[in-house]
């Protein structure tokens, strides 16, 4: 059994969970990626101990980054804690009620509607 207070230790768990999910294997990097350093931020953070401005602070660092990527980076951290939350390693989602930015769908425009029909 993992240890609670360890945040690293449920890493390789949620990315299993994700593989059962048909998620692909990039996103799968990306996202234990995310959390690890998530980990580098707050190395000693009990997992139970994680807040929503912890979880703010941390995404707050990649705001200079496109929308698309910031997004991934919340939906892994969001997803991560969801998780936990399901699992009853912890008590509240600290990622709840963190605003995450919108990914923009690519216009579509009458030129690449004319590619895809022909």
């Amino acid at each position: 059994m993992t240890h609670p207070s360890d945040i690293a230790a449920y890493i390789d768990d949620y990315e299993g969970e994700l593989a059962r999910r048909g998620r692909a294997p990039r996103t799968r990097s990306s996202y234990r990626w995310t959390l690890w350093k998530f980990c580098d931020a707050y190395p000693t953070l009990n997992v139970a101990d994680v807040t929503r401005e912890d979880c703010e602070r941390f995404l707050n660092r990649w705001t200079a980054l496109k929308p698309a990527t910031l997004a991934q980076r919340a939906a892994a951290l969001a997803g991560f804690f969801r998780w936990l939350y399901k699992r009853h390693v912890i008590t509240a989602d600290p990622m709840a009620d963190v605003a995450r930015p919108k990914r923009q769908r690519p216009e579509i425009t009458d030129v690449r509607l004319e590619a895809f029909t022909n």
